[in-house]
Formats: structure tokens, sequence, C-alpha cells
């Protein structure tokens, strides 16, 4: 601590005593302010339940100036450090008593703090001590600011009456107005004692620079002074030495002068670097000086001789007076010795010794030799000597420590301290011997004290170390005392000195302190338990086995509700002696009889442990029932959620009487009870209901994912697994999801970019984020529609998706639905409005024909009246190919019918009617419609494509949507056409297998192409939603999804693929039999 204050306060010089311990005691004190600050704060947050900002703020306030005030001092900004944390207390305090919402009495009794940090003013000032009123005043005008507005003004205080108010007003002024004048009193003797004493100790240290100057001096003067220079020398250590032998050394002074008046001119420059100041002075005018007295005085040469002596003395008095002696010394012959003060030039008085005799006698104004010695230091030594002797003389008499000497087996010496100890007068113990003393001595420490004292004796162990025992006082009373002996010499002879404390109270209170310990370990047992599980029935199961142990009880209990109201009783956690088990009574709801609710008062009634329950007289088994109950101790326990509870303890095997320090230790255990159960049953209550809404989350139909601000996924619910695949640990940081379920960079950055522009929007508009439909990948490589809506709250942000997946399937199949049946209708539509010209020709070109044919008698009897023969008129059209004409024509309308006849059977087949149909021929009435597809921009034609026909003979009808297997069929075949169509080669032959078969109950479909086949990495997915090797805008990935939905889900088959990269695609689709689906 030590080096630590060493560290903080290095800026500071430790020469300027003062300054520096101030600096120190701030420094302690912002220590101390910031770790009670931080540890006030700490509490607030844990412990109570509604946290007041104000207050918080106000504390934090203190903290942050605490740190700051020390880094101030550190750097050597005393005054603001001081200044600061004395205000930014005082502020903080007044703070806190007017924002604080507890009872108005709680927050009067704050103005302690006020008062003592008062009591620091004269710690902070260090010159102005007018701050110190300052402060007393301001204060003094916040109280009554305060007093007015919180006491006399509100109409919540009519408790308290005007005379209180005024009372409470009146002492704290008065107690303000002590304190401000004890500190400014305080400071202003503080300031004075070191004003005195720092000049003091600057006379003294000029004082000894010039005897060091002059001793040097004197080492290199001519060997002729040696002799004399050795007498002064001693004449100047016997006069530090000792003001007794002052007279043998003036009088060697004296004769030296003599000696020296005999040979003046020889001996000048002796008296010149004499070290003590020597003058001639006549008719009180200096003749001349030593350099001594110069340099003791300060003046030069110029500025002393020939001047009035006058200018040396501190008064005219003392100048008269010195005058008149030097007369008298004159009369008498005799030399003047007179003790007086001397100014130097600076104006600081210094203490001399002046010796002096006149040269010639008989003159009328005859000469004056002069020695002057400075003895300002002597005087302080002596001043100090006297002090201390009375100092010892003082703390010997009034030492609160007690003060024995034994010398010759005899008490030579006793203090009243020990007098009062022992309860014997002093003189009565002056007649003591040690014998006489150890009858005085507890007889059970007796024995332990005899022996100490003869090895002490006999040297076998020192004198050296205290001893502990106990006395029997005069008035019979125990008390403790603890002895230390030396021996020392008094008058030459041998003795001993004791010095004797009585510890009696320090005994006792290190007894309460070792019970207060052990109360303070047991509350920290009981509070670890507490906060070391967030299980109700855990904790109180801890803190009874505690309370069992500690106790050593037969039964520890808590009792629920310690409502006199209430119908029932139970008790949720019992423990005990296996002999006094109460296990069948836990947690039964037992009804609550007269007798009980009678007890429950009286105990809630004292708010406080009672240790018996008394009732009209009855005994205590009559009250708490056939519970073997011989003693009882019981604390009500309030909580702030619910009704009170009790915590008690038994003691069934014998009666019991509950000490202070027991009953004291339940009612703390039921305080940090009563914030527990507070904090605990609230935890309870949250738990059950985070359980319930935990749940209705996990079963809920829709992926939900909860992540915090710093993008950390703290939940995903049951749904969200089953979709994606990805759990918690695949997920645990946002990152991981936008890199997995985007994987294709460029179609992550859209999104991203998408997603920062609806999150900015909603947290402008304070709104959740407009839904937003995206594809994600899943864990198994799939991919899903989905639609993310995410509502903000706090730091926590709630993602609600939706799989829109096989919606878009059936929004997919629905407009091809819609596709089929517009195709139909307008298939419908063309097919009349082709049929009826169609019709027309075909007629035409059958009439033709047959009007034409040589074998028909009526055609040549008509050609006979034209002058010709029905053969020539055959043989000419035959000739010029008129009749292959009339034939293509023929077969043009005819397959241009059937054509129309097929878009009629398609059109009639839109409806969504399971019925029974042939599969071999709904091959051949899509290929008729496959055969019609051709795109001009790829120069794609199915016609060029070879299909061959390998159907199964005698295959049973299926039963089926025709147009959804027609849809089916076509998409297979479409998708092997677009494939083959991307080979380029000349010599390539574009070719599609059909093969129909039957397996068991299914009817089997194969459509196999010799396109550019397909990856083994790419078929896993063909048919996953929006899956597609095309390029954008060329398709969207649901062609085989919807397929797969309308074979599985739609006709309960199975539809499959194969393919080696180079060797083409087949296709299997199973569809069950008509006559299976009827059965």
């Amino acid at each position: 601590m030590k080096n630590l204050f060493s560290r903080i306060l290095k800026i500071y010089d430790e020469r300027d005593f003062l300054l520096y311990q101030k600096a120190k005691v701030i420094a302690s004190l912002n220590i101390v302010i910031i770790a009670l600050t931080c540890i006030t704060i700490v509490s607030t947050l844990a412990i109570q339940v509604k946290i007041k900002p104000n207050i918080i703020l106000t504390e934090s306030i203190v903290l942050l100036y605490g740190i700051a005030a020390l880094v101030l001092l550190r750097r050597g900004y005393y005054h603001v450090s001081a200044h600061g944390i004395i205000i930014a207390i005082m502020i903080a305090v007044w703070t806190v008593m007017s924002l604080d919402k507890a009872h108005i009495v709680s927050r009067l009794d704050s103005i302690a703090y006020i008062l003592a940090i008062m009591t620091l003013t004269s710690i902070a000032v260090v010159r102005r001590k007018w701050i110190i009123i300052l402060y007393g005043a301001v204060n003094q005008v916040v109280l009554i600011i305060y007093a007015y507005v919180f006491l006399f003004l509100p109409a919540e205080t009519p408790f308290i009456a005007n005379s209180s108010k005024f009372d409470y007003l009146l002492d704290n002024s008065i107690s303000i107005f002590l304190i401000t004048f004890v500190a400014y009193k305080v400071f202003s003797i503080n300031q004075k004692s070191l004003v005195r004493a720092e000049e003091e100790i600057a006379r003294r240290r000029l004082s000894e620079e010039h005897i060091r100057d002059k001793n040097t001096e004197l080492a290199t003067t001519n060997e002729e002074l040696e002799a004399t220079n050795e007498e002064l020398q001693a004449t100047m250590e016997e006069l530090e030495a000792s003001n007794e032998e002052f007279e043998v050394i003036n009088e060697e002074l004296i004769t030296a002068y003599h000696n020296l008046e005999e040979s003046e001119a020889k001996l000048r420059n002796i008296f010149m670097a004499a070290p003590v100041g020597i003058i001639s002075v006549k008719n009180r005018t200096i003749q001349w000086a030593s350099d001594y007295f110069f340099g003791m005085l300060g003046y030069s040469h110029d500025e002393i001789v020939g001047s009035d002596a006058r200018v040396f003395f501190e008064s005219e008095e003392e100048y008269n007076h010195l005058g008149s002696f030097a007369a008298r010394a004159l009369e008498t012959g005799k030399t003047m010795e007179l003790e007086t003060r001397y100014r130097k030039k600076d104006g600081t008085l210094i203490d001399v010794l002046l010796s002096g005799r006149a040269l010639n006698p008989a003159d009328r104004e005859p000469d004056f030799i002069v020695i002057a010695v400075d003895i300002s230091s002597l005087k302080k030594m002596e001043n100090s000597l006297m002090e201390s002797e009375e100092k010892f003389r003082t703390i010997a008499e009034q030492s609160l420590m007690g003060v024995v000497m034994v010398q010759n087996h005899r008490f030579i010496f006793v203090n009243q301290a020990v007098s009062d100890i022992n309860e014997y007068s002093v003189e009565e113990m002056l007649s003591w011997t040690p014998e006489k003393y150890a009858e005085t001595i507890y007889p059970e420490d007796l024995p332990r004290i005899l022996e100490i004292t003869r090895k002490k004796e006999n040297g076998e162990m020192p004198y050296a170390g205290n001893n502990q025992w106990r006395i029997v006082a005069r008035s019979g009373k125990t008390k403790w005392v603890e002895t230390s002996s030396s021996p020392v010499t008094i008058g030459g002879k041998p003795a001993l000195l004791t010095t004797v404390i009585d510890i009696t109270e320090r005994k006792k209170a290190e007894k309460e302190n070792h019970e207060r310990l052990r109360s303070l370990e047991i509350l920290e047992m009981i509070d670890r338990a507490i906060r070391g599980t967030l299980d109700l029935d855990k904790m109180m199961k801890n803190v009874l086995t505690i309370l069992l142990d500690i106790y050593d009880c037969d039964r520890a209990w808590f009792f629920y509700p310690a409502d006199p109201e209430a119908d029932t009783w139970n008790l949720p956690m019992v423990m005990s002696r296996p002999e006094y088990n109460m296990d069948a009574h836990l947690k039964i709801d037992t009804p609550m009889i007269n007798k009980m609710r009678i007890a429950i008062k009286s105990i809630l009634a004292k708010n406080a442990p009672t240790a018996t329950v008394e009732l009209e007289g009855k005994s205590l088994s009559e009250i708490t029932g056939d519970y073997s109950i011989k003693s009882l101790l019981v604390m009500p326990i309030y909580p702030r959620l619910g009704k009170p509870w009790l915590v008690g303890l038994h003691q069934c095997s014998h009666a019991r009487s509950w000490t202070d320090s027991e009953i004291n230790l339940l009612k703390e255990t039921g305080r940090k009870m009563s914030d527990a159960l507070s904090s605990l049953i609230f935890f309870r209550d949250l738990m059950e209901s985070e359980d319930r809404f935990r749940t209705m989350i996990d079963l809920a139909p829709y992926p939900i994912a909860m992540s915090e601000k710093d993008g950390k996924v703290t939940y995903l619910n049951r749904a969200f697994r089953d979709v994606f695949g990805y759990t918690h640990d695949d997920l645990p940081h946002l990152d991981q999801w936008w890199q997995k379920a985007y994987p294709d960079p460029v179609y992550r950055d859209k999104v991203s970019a998408m997603w920062d522009i609806a999150t900015q929007e909603a947290l402008r508009e304070n709104r959740p984020i407009s839904p937003q439909e995206w594809i994600v990948t899943c864990k198994d490589g799939s991919m899903r529609n989905i639609e993310f809506r995410m509502v903000p709250i706090g730091d926590v942000s709630f993602t609600v998706m939706d799989d829109l997946t096989e919606k878009k399937i059936t929004q997919e199949m629905m407009i091809q639905s819609e596709k089929m049946m517009t195709v139909g209708s307008l298939a419908a539509g063309m097919a009349h409005e082709i049929n009826n010209p169609l019709g027309i020709i075909l007629q035409g070109i059958q009439n033709t024909l047959r009007r034409v044919n040589p074998d028909n008698v009526k055609n040549d009897a008509v050609a006979r009246e034209c002058d010709t023969a029905i053969r020539q008129i055959h043989g000419y059209l035959e000739k010029q190919n008129i009749l292959s004409y009339l034939d293509g024509i023929r077969e043009a309308g005819n397959r241009a019918a059937k054509i129309v006849a097929s878009m009629l059977q398609f059109s009639r087949k839109s409806d969504s009617e399971m019925k029974s149909v042939d599969l071999n021929t709904l091959i051949e009435q899509t290929l008729e419609i496959a055969a019609q597809d051709y795109d001009l921009k790829k120069s794609y034609d199915f016609k060029k494509i070879s299909v061959m026909k390998n159907f199964g003979p005698a295959i049973p009808a299926i039963r089926c949507i025709e147009t959804e297997i027609e849809q089916v069929l076509l998409n297979l075949l479409k998708n092997a056409a677009q494939a083959m169509n991307e080979i380029h080669d000349p010599d390539y032959a574009p070719e599609i297998h059909i093969t129909t078969a039957q397996d068991g109950e299914f009817a089997i479909l194969q459509v196999y192409d010799n396109g550019p086949g397909i990856g083994e990495d790419t078929i896993k997915h063909i048919f996953e939603p929006f899956y597609t090797t095309k390029s954008v805008g060329t398709g969207t990935g649901l062609g085989l999804s919807v397929s797969y939905f309308i074979i599985t889900n739609n006709h309960g088959g199975e539809i499959s693929a194969e393919s080696e990269p180079g060797k083409g695609v087949t296709f299997t689709v199973k569809i069950p039999l008509a006559w299976r689906m009827h059965g």
C-alpha cells in the first residue's frame, strides 16, 4: 500500500509534509469511494427488481469522477481533485435524497453523508480558509431548500409533526455550523503551527549553514589561532551541551578577551575569524565587528560599522534595558552577561547570549567589547528537553496505559491507570510486593503466569513480548489485562518496568467479532446456496440443509402461505433428522385451523424471529399439532411477489433456549431469503412462461429463427431444422447462414443488398420488415422457395419463414392447367373453324376423283356428251400428275382432319377428372401434339427427331387425370428434344425411344433419348424445385419438379432418371393400374 501511494503521489515533494499528507488522505478517499460506488451499483443492479435509472446514473457519475479525481491528483492537480470529489459526493447525496422514492424518513437520514464529508473540508483547503465557510453556507442553504420542498411542502408527510420537522432542520443546521466552525478553526491552528515551524526550521538551517562555513574557515587559519580556537570551540560545545556550564565558558571567553585586548593588533584576525560574533561598541555606536557577526545578522560591513546598535533590537524597551545593564556592569567592573534577541536584516529574530566588558572603565566613554553567541539552537534544545520532561511526567500520570516500577521486590511507582484497573488506590499499591499482586491474578491463570515469570528471571526466555491474563479486581469483577515488562536501571540499581493495559473490552469485542465472523461465514454459505441454483426447490433444500447443520436442530422447514386468511397451508420443503421425518407432510395442502391462524398473526405482528408462540396459555404442541416439537424458532419472510412465507426450526429431542446470535442469524437468513424467493419465484414464473412460449415456437409449422444484434444465432425451432436440415451447430452465426443458404456469391450479394434495403426501411418506418422471397439452398443441397418475415424486438430479431415450394409447384400446375384449358378452348374453336373449309376441301377432292373415275358409266356418258371419252380425260390427268396432286391434297386433308380431331379430343380432356385411360393411346395422342413443337429461333423442330415406339401388348388401363399425364410426357419429350438440339454434329441422328410394359400392379413408361446425358452431381437434383442447368430466362426449374409432384402426389406413382454423360437419359415412370386404384 505504501508503494502504491508513493507511485500515485510521486509528483508531490515530501518536504512539503502537510500537502503530501493531505494528498495521501484524498487519494485514500478516492479509492474508497470508487470501491464503495462499484459495490453500490452492482448491488443495486443485482438486488433491486425495479432499477431506478436516475439513481444508477448519479452513482455512475460519482464513480467516474472518483476515477478522474484520482488521475488529476496523480498529475498534481490537488485542488481540483480534492474539492471536486467533495463537491461530487455532496451533489450525489443531495441528488439521491431528491430522486429516491424511498420513505421520507430513510431519505432524511442521508444527511449524515453530507455531515461526514464536510469534515474533510479542512483537508481539501490549502490556503483560502474562507472556502470552508463557503461549503458550510452552501450546504445550509441546500438543507433549507430541501426541507421546504420535501418536508414542509408535500402533503405526503402529515404523519410528521411540524415541531419534528423544525427540530430536524434546526439540529442539522447546528451540526453544519459546528462542523464548519471546527473545520475552520482546525485549519487555522494547523496553518499557524506550520508557519511557526517553518520559520524555526529556516532559522535553524541558516544557523547550521553559518556554523559549517565558519568551521571551514577556522580549519585554514594560522597555527597561532589553534589554541584559542580550541578554547572557543570547547566553550561553544559546553554552551550547547549544558546551560549550567555557561559561567565557566563565559569566564574563559572573558579571559580570552583580555588576552586579545593585550595583543589587539596581533589577534584582530582571530576575533574576525572566531565562530562567535564580536563587536566593539562605544557610546552605543558600533566601532567594528567580526566577519562572523556580519554573517550571523546578514549585514555588510558598511551597514553596521558607525551605526547605532539600536538597529539590532526588537524594541526600544529591549535596547534601553541593555543600556542600563551595561551601565551597571561598568559601575561594578564586572563582565556583562545578558540573554536577549537580535533582529536580523531580513527581520527574523534570533536568541543571543551577550558577554561584554569595558576595556577602559576609567574613561568617560569607555569601549565595550561584546561577544554575541547565537543560542537559538540551545534554546530550542532546552525547550524541547523541558517539554519532553513535562510530557513524560504527564504521560506517566495521565496515561490510559498502566505503568508499574518494581525495585528491591517492592512497587516504587504506580500510576493512576493501574489503580483504576485493579480498583485499589495508588497509595495502597505502593506498599505491595509482587506476591501481593499475584493474589489478584485469576486462579486458573496464576500457574501459567508464575511459570512465565520464573523462566524470565532465570533467563530461559526473553522479557520482550506481551502476556495476557485475567485479574480479579477489588469489586470482584474479572478483567483481562495485557502486560509487557522490561528490565531498567533506576538510581544505578536494577528495576523492572511493566506496562499494563485493560483489554477486557477488546476480549469482549474479539468474542463478538468471532461470533459475527461465524455468522458472516454462515450467511456466506447460505448466500452461495441461494445463488448456486435457479431451481426454487433445490435452493430451499440447500438452505435448510445448512440451517439444520449449523443450528444442530432436529428439523428445518419452509411454510407457505403465512396468511391467516388462507384456507390451507403446506410445507414446500422440510429437512429433518431421520427420527423426526416429516416427508409425508411435504407439499400437502392442510386446512388452516383457527389456532394456526392466531399463531401466524402473532408471528407476523413481531416481524422478527419468534422463539415461542404464546396463545391463550396453551402449550406449543397444542398450537403446532402432534409434531413432537419442544422448541420453535420461526422467522417471517416477505417476498415481493405473493404472500408471506415462514422459515423455522424445530428442536424435538429437548427443550432449547435460542441464543441471541442464533436468533439474529435466522433474522439475517430471512432477509436474504426474502430477496431470493422474490427472484426465484419470478424466475420460475418467467421460465414457465418461456417454456410455454418456446414449446409454442418449437411446434410452430413455420421455420423460426432468433438472432441477436451482433449476428449470433440463439434459437432455431423444429420446423427450421426439418425444412432446411441445418442445426444450431451448423449456424452459430448469421455469417454461416449467408454462406450455406446462398452458396452462389452473385446471388448472395443480391439477396444481402435487398435485405439491407428492406431492413433499413423497416427501422426507419418502425415496422416489421416486409416479406422477402428468396431461393434457399438446404443442407442436403436441395433448394426451396422461402418467404422471410422479420420482426426486431430490442436487440433480438425474430425471423419467420414460410416454405412456398409446394405452393409454387401447385401454382405452376395451376398455370399449366390454365394453359391446357386455354389451349383446349383454343383448339376446340380452331377445330370448328378449320373443319368447315377442310370438309369442303376433302369433299371437293373426293367428288373430283369420283368424277374422273373411268370405271364410272355415268362419267363416260357425260364425257361423250362433250365429244370426248372419260378414259382420255383420265389419261391426260394421269400424264400431267394431276391425279397425284389430288391424292396428295386428299392425304393432307385427311391428316389435317386427324389433327383437328386430336385437338378436339384434347379440348374435351381439359377437366381434372380421374378416369381409366389406355396408356399407349395416350402416348400416341401426346406424340401428335409434340410433333407440332417448333422453335424458329433455335432451328428446333420435333419432326426431325426419330421416335421409336415399343408398346407392350395388353397393358391394362391406368386410372389418371389424362391432361396431367400428357403434361408429364410432354415435359419429358420436350426436355429430351431441347437437350439433343444442343448437339451440333452433322452425323448425329437424334432419337427418342418410348417403351411401355406392365410390372405387377403398375404400368411402366420409359422415355430414352440419345442426347448428351446428365452428370452424377446434377441428376441428384433434377426433381428439386427451381433447379435448372439452362441459362437464365430459358427455364424455371419447375418442369421436372411439377412432373414429380403429379406422378408421386396426385397419382401415387414413381418417377426416376438414369444417365451417364454422353449416353443419353432414361426416365422411368410407374403409374398404378386402374384396377389397383379401384381395389
